[in-house]
């Protein structure tokens, strides 16, 4: 079977008869070469006998340039002997013969084997030539070498052999280049400062790094030479790098990125990498160290002395690991259990003979206890215990922190020291418990039903202290009390206080007792500060005129000492106004319903109505009109004893007067029908009939008097105005005189031979007429006010006014008259 050879595209071996067939042709593109091999040179023609040393070539030059042959995979091994390696180099060529060329080619290439073989076996030794004593430069730099190498065989080939050829090489086994994984498998290995066998799980992939050195490597039984070699560079470094400390906490991070970079080295030779790496062991993901600070909080239940219940004590620790080895040689405790069981072995034992509470006051003792006994367990496990905090968790602990008592639902009634008689209270009381031992009895109860205790103290200590109050000191001074004595406020105060330390030992910090609005307070508050209005006719019984007195009185709150006489009148109101209420309530149902439809501007008239009713109600509710009718009646009685002239006052100082008796006169009425303190302001008199009529006449009189006033400044000015007339027209002569003497002296003064005497004259003349004519002077327009209006002294009439007004009216007047009494003035005062 014959071989053929990429190179026989080119030149091949021929037998005889084709060459003498071909070289009848005389192509250009194709020449039989004839070459004695023995001799080694070649013939001119092709003999006529047939030689055994004698052999036909056909060569193809690239006149046609179809002519190329190309050869894609020799391959050849450069051998680095002192590094015990190969690299597998695959060589590829591109050749062509130019012409010309034929018998030098022939004649190299001539041997036993064919042209394409022996043009093969030139190449590997060119190679090994090449690289001779420099295999390892060329294995450890390919890619840098590989150029240089290509055109050292094409200058070879074309200097030894004559063709024109392009090599190309590559790396034989490239393509077959392979990331080899190792595991995940499970290996044994120890650690710096440990003999404990330690589990280590490994899975990694070796990549390619350097194609070169990873195929030169690649000899029989390299795959196990190099999966050993990583197992046993990993034990290598984890025993020399790695403590116990760094195997637990930084196996993933630390020792895993030191590794790789410790086996990137040793593998670099071979032409690899780490391309990952993963570790991992059983005895740290079944029983992990944390890496820092562990805080871990659990629970105590616990029996203590004088309670029933169970005492929670919640402790929480702050947990450092300081020695790993302790941790593993301890079997690896799980942290949370392992705090917990000796929690309980400590804490119980320590707090069974202990006073429930004494420890809930204070608790310092036994947390240093359990702090030290944790710190011993602790560092038995190679732990430090940085921060522990243990303290019993009780709801009993709220009483030793600020605590508000107050009425919850409604305020409570209190019996006051008047039969009958009830007020209404509400008490905020806030407190703190320094210690315990008061309450040691109760505190089996919960904290709510202790609170109600407390609560019940304080109403208790409410009511004993309000059955001692009278109705009126509670109402008029439960803040502000008479002199030698306490508000009712801070009797309370004083009173609650010292039974809730006594009792309880608690510091109260503050008391507010609130007094609430009842019925008979409300009424007072709605009263105090309104303004009602009176009417008097007095008819002297001296005789005279009726004389008619009007004013106000303003309601100012109770008299002092008169409560009992403004209950009793309350009551009796109430009693009488049961119908009025009711009618009151239901008119404001129908105001808010009327309003709720939203035609207010139609029914404008009927809310007005009902406003209006509502009004009357409230002023029939709160007695105005009794009050007013008191005032009437007292003030009418005591005014009919003094004479009518006498009643009839035009000054000021006799209003001051007036208005002190009338005060005295309704608050006496007032105080003692209804316990109400009043006062009368703005009081002022009616004119009587024969005041008006003499008003009336003086009127008329001064009208008169103005009219006839009036009449003379007319007739004053229309003789003026006659005058100013007559006047005009004699200035008028008199200027057109003066115009003509200005004219003769103005040519007199032109003329420098006129008459000195002539021209004196004319001066006197004109000086005379200037004089003459004057603007006439109007009498001064002030007199004829003056006929209307006499003038007035200001500072006689400021210093009248002031004594006039020396005694004004009102309450400051009461007074100040200390011999002032609630009988009848005598008609001296009054005058």
């Amino acid at each position: 079977m014959v071989k053929h050879h990429a190179l026989d595209k080119i030149i091949r071996k021929v037998e005889k008869a084709e060459a003498s067939a071909k070289s009848k042709t005389k192509s250009s593109t194709e020449k039989i070469i004839v070459i004695n091999k023995q001799k080694k040179d070649y013939l001119d023609k092709i003999p006529f006998i047939d030689r055994k040393n004698i052999v036909y070539y056909l060569i193809s030059n690239n006149n046609d340039a179809s002519n190329i042959a190309e050869r894609t995979d020799l391959p050849v091994e450069v051998t680095d002997f002192g590094n015990n390696r190969k690299l597998r180099i695959s060589v590829a060529y591109r050749a062509s013969c130019p012409p010309g060329k034929e018998q030098q080619v022939a004649l190299a290439l001539c041997s036993d084997d064919s042209p394409g073989d022996e043009l093969d076996k030139r190449v590997e030794r060119w190679i090994a030539e090449l690289t001779y004593e420099k295999e390892a430069i060329y294995i450890d730099d390919f890619f840098g070498q590989v150029e240089g190498l290509q055109t050292s065989l094409k200058k070879k080939t074309q200097d030894e052999i004559g063709l024109n050829i392009h090599f190309r090489l590559s790396l034989g086994d490239e393509k077959q280049l392979e990331a080899v994984k190792i595991g995940p498998t499970e290996i044994t290995v120890y650690v710096s400062d440990s003999d404990d066998k330690l589990d280590l799980e490994l899975e990694t992939e070796l990549i390619i790094e350097d194609p070169v050195k990873a195929v030169s490597n690649q000899e029989s039984g390299w795959l196990i030479s190099l999966v050993k070699v990583t197992k046993k560079e990993i034990k290598s470094y984890l025993l020399e790098k790695v403590s116990i400390t760094q195997f637990y906490y930084e196996l993933k991070d630390t020792v895993r990125n030191g590794l790789v970079e410790h086996l990137d080295r040793i593998l670099r030779d071979q032409g690899r990498r780490v391309g990952h790496l993963y570790l991992n062991s059983k005895k740290i993901s079944s029983s992990p160290v944390p890496k820092e600070l562990v805080e871990i909080s659990c629970t105590v239940d616990c029996k203590v002395q004088k309670y029933t219940g169970l005492v929670y004590v919640e402790n929480t620790l702050q947990m450092l690991p300081q020695d790993v080895r302790r941790y593993i040689s301890a079997q690896s405790p799980n942290l949370e259990a392992w705090v917990q069981s000796k929690l309980e072995k400590i804490v119980k034992p320590l707090l069974l003979d202990k006073n429930y509470a004494g420890i809930l006051c204070d608790f310092s003792k036994e947390s240093d206890e359990i702090r030290r006994a944790m710190q011993t367990e602790a560092e038995s496990i190679g732990y430090l215990v940085k921060h522990i905090v243990s303290l019993p968790k009780q709801k009993h602990s709220e009483l030793l922190e600020n605590l508000e008592i107050n009425n919850d639902d409604k305020p409570e009634e209190f019996s006051t020291s008047a039969t009958g008689v009830k007020v209404k209270l509400s008490t905020a009381v806030n407190l703190k418990f320094k210690s315990l031992e008061k309450i040691e009895d109760y505190l089996n109860q919960t904290v709510d039903e202790i609170k109600d205790l407390i609560k019940d103290t304080v109403k208790s200590t409410t009511r004993e202290n309000i059955r001692t109050i009278d109705p009126e000191r509670f109402y008029m001074r439960f803040y502000e009390p008479i002199a030698g004595e306490k508000s009712v406020e801070q009797e309370l105060k004083d009173a609650i206080t010292t039974t809730l330390e006594e009792r309880f030992g608690v510091i109260v910090i503050r008391v507010v007792p609130i007094p609430e609005q009842t019925d008979i307070i409300d009424y007072l508050q709605r009263l105090m500060g309104m303004v009602g209005s009176f009417n008097c006719e007095v008819l002297s019984l001296t005789g005279g005129q009726a004389v008619k007195f009007q004013g106000e009185f303003k309601i100012l709150g109770i008299e002092q000492g008169s409560w009992y006489v403004f209950q009793s009148a309350f009551q009796s109101m109430r009693e009488l106004q049961q119908e009025s209420l009711k009618e009151r309530k239901a008119l404001k149902k129908q105001y808010a319903k009327v309003v709720n439809l939203g035609d207010v501007e139609e029914n404008r008239e009927e809310l007005g109505e009902i406003s209006q009713r509502i009004r009357d109600i409230e002023k029939e509710i709160f007695g105005m009109d009794n009050i007013k009718n008191s005032i009437e009646k007292s003030v009418n009685a005591k005014l009919t004893t003094i004479d009518s002239e006498l009643l009839r006052y035009t000054d000021n100082k006799h209003l001051s007067t007036m208005e002190r008796y009338v005060n005295q006169w309704a608050r006496e009425s007032v105080v003692k029908q209804y316990g109400l303190e009043i006062e009368i302001i703005n009081l002022y008199r009616i004119r009587t009939e024969g005041e008006e009529y003499l008003s009336a006449a003086r009127t008329k009189l001064e009208r008169s008097k103005v009219d006839e006033a009036l009449a003379q400044v007319e007739a004053r000015t229309q003789q003026r105005q006659n005058q100013l007339e007559m006047s005009s027209r004699k200035n008028k002569a008199q200027s057109n005189e003066l115009d003509k003497l200005y004219e003769q002296r103005a040519k007199l003064v032109a003329d420098p031979d006129a008459d000195p005497d002539e021209r004196e004259y004319l001066d006197e003349q004109i000086d005379r007429l200037e004089k003459e004519i004057l603007t006439p002077s109007l009498e001064d327009a002030g007199s004829a006010l003056d006929i209307l209006e006499p003038k007035r002294d200001g500072s006689k009439n400021t210093l009248a006014f002031e004594e006039q007004m020396g005694l004004l009216p009102g309450k400051n007047n009461l007074d100040s008259d200390p011999s002032s009494d609630t009988s009848v003035p005598n008609q001296k005062d009054l005058t």
